[in-house]
C-alpha cells in the first residue's frame, strides 16, 4: 500500500475516533439537557386517569426513588437480567383519603330488631330489674375497623356507640395513603416487563399488601417506513471493478438516508446509504451507494446494527464496481 493510501486510511480512522468521541459527547451533555428542561407535568383526564408526572432520570434518580419507596431493586434487576432485560422506568402512584373524625351522629338507620326489649324498671318487694343487662349504658361501645387482606388487614379507625345519647354514634377514620409502585423492564427487542407494590400507610406505619393479579398489555411493534432517519455507519466492501475488470476492496464511511422496520434506533433495512471509502487495490477514491442493506443483528443476538448489502461504487478515476459490504452503525 502506499504511502498515500496510509496517510488517507490512517486519516479516515482519527477522524471517525473524533467523531465517535464528539458524538459521545453531545449525547451526554443532551442527557443532562433532558434530565434537567424535559418533564412531563401530572394531568386529569376524564374517566378519573391520571397522567404521571414523567422526566427523564439518571440511575443513581432510579435507585433512589426506588429505595425511598422500599422497592428492592437489586431483585428486580437479578430477575430481568435472567432474561436479558434491563430497569427502563419506576412510576409511583399514591392516594391520599380524608381523614374523618365526627362524634354524636344520629343512627343513619336501624337494623336487627330486638324481639324481647328491656322493661321500664320495675320494682317488686324492693327487687327491681336492670333493663341494661350487658351494661351498655354505663359505657360507649367501640369497634375497631380493619380492612382485611390474604396476608395482614390494614386498621381503618373506630366506631363508637353511646346508649344513652340522642346522637349514639362517634366515627373515626384514619387517613391513609394508598401507594402503587412500577417498575418497568425492557429488553433488546424492546418487550416490557413491569413489577408491581401497592402499601397502605396509616398513622406513620406502611403496611405492604400482597397483590392478587396484575396484567399488562403492550402493543407488539410492527415495521413502517422511517423516511428520513440519517444514521452512520462504518464498514467495508469487496467486489469487481467492471470497467477495469479487477477486484476491489474498499473500507467506506456511510450515511443511511431511510430505513424500514421495528424501531428507529435499529431498524431491519437500511434504505439509501451514500459514502465515500478509499479502495486499496486501486489506490483510488471512491464515492459507494448502497440501495438497500439488511441487518444481520435480527438474527445474530450477539451482533447489532450491523448490516450487509450490495453497493454501487464509483471511483475517481471514472470506473464503476458492484461490491458486497458490511457496516456498523455509528
Amino acid at each position: 500500500m502506499s504511502l498515500k493510501a496510509n496517510i488517507i486510511l490512517i486519516a479516515s480512522i482519527v477522524l471517525c475516533a473524533l467523531g465517535f468521541v464528539w458524538y459521545n459527547k453531545v449525547e451526554m451533555q443532551k442527557m443532562h439537557d433532558a434530565i434537567e428542561q424535559n418533564n412531563v407535568l401530572q394531568k386529569d383526564l376524564i374517566d378519573n386517569i391520571l397522567r404521571s408526572q414523567s422526566s427523564y432520570a439518571t440511575a443513581d434518580d432510579i435507585k433512589k426513588l426506588a429505595r425511598d419507596n422500599k422497592i428492592n431493586l437489586d431483585a428486580i434487576k437479578k430477575d430481568l437480567n435472567n432474561i436479558g432485560a434491563h430497569v427502563e422506568s419506576i412510576n409511583v402512584v399514591k392516594v391520599q383519603s380524608i381523614g374523618v373524625s365526627k362524634k354524636d351522629i344520629k343512627s343513619t338507620n336501624t337494623g336487627e330488631v330486638n324481639e324481647n326489649p328491656p322493661k321500664e324498671v320495675e320494682c317488686v318487694d324492693g327487687v327491681c330489674e336492670n333493663p341494661d343487662i350487658h351494661g351498655y349504658l354505663g359505657k360507649e361501645q367501640v369497634l375497631k375497623l380493619e380492612e382485611p387482606f390474604s396476608n395482614g388487614s390494614v386498621p381503618l379507625g373506630e366506631v363508637g356507640f353511646s346508649a344513652w345519647k340522642d346522637a349514639p354514634w362517634r366515627l373515626e377514620l384514619s387517613k391513609r395513603i394508598y401507594s402503587s409502585t412500577t417498575v418497568v423492564g425492557e429488553d433488546d427487542e424492546h418487550r416490557q416487563y413491569v413489577y408491581n407494590k401497592f402499601s397502605v400507610e396509616v398513622d406513620g406505619k406502611k403496611y405492604d399488601i400482597k397483590l392478587d393479579s396484575s396484567e399488562m398489555k403492550q402493543v407488539y411493534p410492527t415495521a413502517s417506513w422511517h423516511w428520513f432517519n440519517p444514521r452512520l455507519s462504518l464498514g467495508i466492501a469487496a467486489g469487481l471493478n467492471f470497467t477495469k475488470v479487477k477486484q476491489q476492496i474498499v473500507p467506506n464511511l456511510g450515511l443511511s438516508i431511510m430505513s424500514y422496520g421495528k424501531y428507529v434506533t435499529n431498524p431491519e433495512f437500511s434504505v439509501l446509504t451514500l459514502g465515500f471509502g478509499y479502495d486499496l487495490v486501486s489506490d483510488t477514491m471512491d464515492l459507494t451507494v448502497a440501495p438497500v442493506s439488511y441487518n444481520i443483528g435480527n438474527n445474530i443476538p450477539v451482533i447489532n446494527n450491523t448490516y450487509l448489502g450490495p453497493i454501487v461504487g464509483f471511483n475517481s478515476d471514472g470506473d464503476m464496481s458492484l461490491l458486497f459490504g458490511i457496516s456498523a452503525g455509528l
